[in-house]
């Protein structure tokens, strides 16, 4: 196979543009898209090896796999046992325990999935988050064993031809695919394979489908492909939903600088830009850690050492270990043969028995501390099924209609724990229970057309959050609905982890809800996180950094009298929680922390919270 100068040094441009960007995003708003220019890039070359062994009969599923299992696990492995060494000495707790699930499922190839559950790309978060760069990894290799499968199947049943163009139709469906996809389901969107593929099938295509035109006329689909790629790198941002139509520049700027195949041009064929080329998946794997380093120790102007050390790292990780030389094999029976899959099993396999057994990592470092198994059974309960049942009895009355005495639960995810307070109490069985979701970022969990001018002026989270408005508007627009289709409704259990402007508004939004229905009751529910004491020291006096954490922003008694003034009645959990005299919050029941993220309620805690409010549910919906 000849080597692409041009395409090796794309890879130099790409790799530059997503360093830049991760390092600080002000310098190239649009440098994510670099990861798109890499995914085109695979596409080209996986056709290309696929399609010369389909035409000379030869191709070989598995040395496929094994040739890609050389290439890319080897820097991958060591990436992810040098963080797991590193991690037991220098992270908290909940973040190692955090970095052993994300080592588990990025030697898996399965981390886009992980974090497209977790949150979105652009997250403050996603500064904690050691690995999060290898979703795109993740997708590569789903789409290295997926695509090949297709094509040999299909294979017998068409010529390459009919194959060929099955590849368009497909590019042009995916595309189409993605556009929608990411309108509707923008994290998946983003993180999944889906709406990523059309990206590398398009780099089939520029294989399947060389241009045969003057090399004046190549030479001006190159400028015009780096222009497009330029352009996105300059001129889209985190705020344009991601890949949908928008990732058509990039890619389409990739697809015409491989067609154009500019070997010997200046552009790509420099030393800067071949150097990078070749170290590019080093220095990509070495430089998400080191961004992250800086962030988590807080370390002033890291971007001056961060970007030496990423290219350093980088080079020394394609000098000795990508140019280690691993054996292939052509037949299954000889898989655990392969050392890159002893290291996925080792590695990978290591990280996963930590995750779902924090307790030998605890015991380990902890064992004299007097909260070792308040962290063991926090780090179990968070990493189960615990977020999920969050929203589980919520979700499931969503759509329900009520038809006599009913309740409604307004709000964000505290409403999801409310709610399941609400169901062990079996209050399902005398009262329809019905709910609306709102956004915690909304601030409220309903305002009237007319007042959206207010909250646009004090919301704080406006701000930081593209299209936030709409979304909101949308949440309040169906809890409208909501009411006034429900009018059996006799109490609204009005429940958010509420900002401090959202206090400014309350009153306006029991007023508009009030003009539906004069005869609904309704109460606030007030807040009850405790701050997240898995992220604290083990020896510290969690009780008590409890009480503390609640004081920092706003004094319990200020925050309760300012909730308790509006509605018809309140529920105030932090008296439930915290003795004001003794200066201590319970944060355990049963031996589990009540809150597994500082803010949501474990299983244990929905137990310890239903029996702590029992009487004030009683009272409110005068129950017998």
């Amino acid at each position: 196979m000849n080597f692409r100068y041009d395409i090796n040094g794309l890879r130099g441009i790409a790799i530059v543009a997503v360093v830049l960007f991760h390092f600080n995003p002000v310098w190239i708003p649009g440098g994510f898209a670099g990861v798109d220019v890499f995914f085109v890039i695979s596409g080209f070359l996986m056709t290309k090896i696929i399609f010369k062994g389909l035409e000379n009969n030869d191709f070989n599923l598995f040395k496929f796999y094994v040739a890609r299992a050389n290439r890319i696990i080897p820097a991958l492995g060591v990436l992810c046992l040098v963080l797991l060494v590193l991690g037991w000495f220098f992270l908290i707790p909940v973040d190692y325990i955090a970095l052993t699930k994300h080592i588990a499922s990025s030697m898996g190839f399965l981390s886009n999935v992980i974090y497209w559950r977790e949150s979105g790309y652009f997250d403050v978060a996603s500064h904690e988050k050691w690995l999060l760069h290898t979703w795109s990894l993740s997708v590569e290799w789903q789409f290295y064993i997926l695509y090949p499968i297709m094509l040999v199947a299909l294979k017998r049943f068409v010529s390459l031809e009919n194959l060929k163009r099955l590849i368009v139709v497909g590019t042009i469906l995916g595309f189409l695919f993605s556009i929608v996809g990411t309108m509707k389901w923008l994290n998946a969107a983003y993180y999944l394979l889906p709406t990523r593929s059309w990206e590398m099938m398009l780099g089939g295509i520029a294989f399947l489908y060389p241009w045969s035109i003057s090399e004046e006329k190549k030479k001006v689909a190159e400028v015009v492909g780096l222009f497009l790629i330029l352009s996105s790198y300059t001129f889209i941002s985190s705020d344009v939903p991601w890949p949908g139509y928008s990732a058509l520049f990039p890619v389409l700027g990739a697809y015409l600088m491989i067609v154009a195949n500019q070997q010997s041009s200046v552009i790509t064929n420099n030393l800067v830009f071949q150097s990078l080329g070749k170290w590019s998946y080093s220095v990509y794997l070495w430089h998400w850690p080191i961004v992250v380093y800086g962030y988590y120790f807080d370390i002033e102007n890291w971007h001056l050492y961060g970007l030496l050390l990423s290219i350093i790292f980088g080079f020394l990780s394609f000098k000795y270990i990508e140019s280690l030389k691993f054996k292939s094999f052509k037949q299954w029976s000889e898989v655990l043969k392969i050392k890159p899959i002893s290291m996925i099993l080792i590695i990978g396999g290591g990280a996963l028995i930590l995750f779902y057994n924090p307790q030998f990592y605890f015991l380990s470092k902890y064992k004299d501390s007097p909260n070792v198994d308040f962290f063991i059974n926090g780090m179990k309960q968070s990493y189960a099924d615990t977020k999920a049942y969050t929203w589980r009895n919520f979700d499931s009355i969503g759509n329900v209609k009520v038809f006599n005495k009913g309740v409604l639960i307004i709000g964000d995810s505290q409403a999801g724990d409310f709610t399941n307070i609400l169901v062990n109490l079996g209050i399902q069985e005398k009262y329809s229970l019905s709910s609306s979701i709102v956004s915690a970022k909304c601030g409220i969990g309903y305002l009237d057309n007319a007042d959206v001018g207010l909250w646009r002026k004090l919301s704080t989270d406006i701000k930081l959050i593209p299209n936030l408005e709409s979304s909101c508007i949308e949440f309040w627009r169906k809890v409208k609905l909501n009411i006034e289709n429900n009018p059996s409704v006799d109490v609204i259990f009005y429940v958010m982890n509420w900002r401090k402007y959202s206090f400014d508004l309350l009153s306006k939004s029991i007023e508009s809800i009030k003009e539906m229905n004069p005869k609904i009751k309704v109460v606030i529910v007030g807040k009850k996180g405790l701050g997240d004491l898995l992220k604290e020291d083990v020896s510290v006096d969690l009780e008590s950094k409890a009480f503390s954490n609640l004081e920092k922003s706003m004094s319990i008694k200020e925050r309760t009298r300012r909730l308790s003034l509006v509605g018809d009645d309140f529920i105030d959990l932090y008296s439930h929680l915290c003795d004001l005299e003794k200066r201590k919050c319970t944060i355990s029941y049963g031996g589990v922390p009540i809150l597994y993220d500082g803010v949501h309620s474990t299983i244990n805690g929905v137990e310890f919270l239903s029996y702590k409010i029992k009487s004030d549910i009683s009272r409110i919906l005068n129950l017998k």
